[in-house]
């Protein structure tokens, strides 16, 4: 008699299936959850960073790289009509290569919409110039903040 055609080797099979699919079923929750937290956590330390530098303060070289090394980060730069800010810098590598920011910005993307609330998306997109930059802004029911 086959192999696969006895009842118990089938059931077993079955019943091996459902509770490998149960358990990935149960995990998946928790994985996602903790994805977004970690993620918000970062990009708190980043708003952190962001509002020291806007604060126009002098920072230490020191304190510099304690904001960026919490928020997991190389640079930050603040652009408005009257200025520029920046805190940290770009590899000279990473600084013009729009292929590999083009990448980086769809993961992160990808990342920052998974769980968010109907009504609110993220939206990456390179910003050219010298160098070329990833933009992330906020829509929250059609106004992008």
């Amino acid at each position: 008699m086959p192999l696969l055609s006895r009842l118990s080797l089938r059931v077993f099979l079955l019943v091996a299936a459902l509770v490998t699919a149960c358990g990935a079923l149960v995990h998946l929750p928790g994985l996602v959850a903790f994805r977004t937290e970690y993620l918000e956590h970062r990009l708190i330390d980043a708003y952190m960073a962001t509002l020291a530098l806007r604060a126009g303060g002098t920072l230490t070289a020191a304190q510099t790289t304690i904001l960026l090394e919490r928020a997991h980060l190389v640079g930050i730069e603040v652009r408005s009509d009257d200025a520029e800010l920046r805190l940290g810098t770009l590899a000279p590598v990473e600084r013009e290569d729009e292929a590999r920011l083009l990448q980086w910005g769809a993961l992160l993307e990808t990342q920052l919409n998974i769980g968010q609330p109907a009504g609110r998306t993220y939206r990456v997109t390179l910003q050219q110039g010298t160098p070329p930059h990833l933009m992330v802004s906020r829509t929250e029911h059609g106004v992008t903040v």
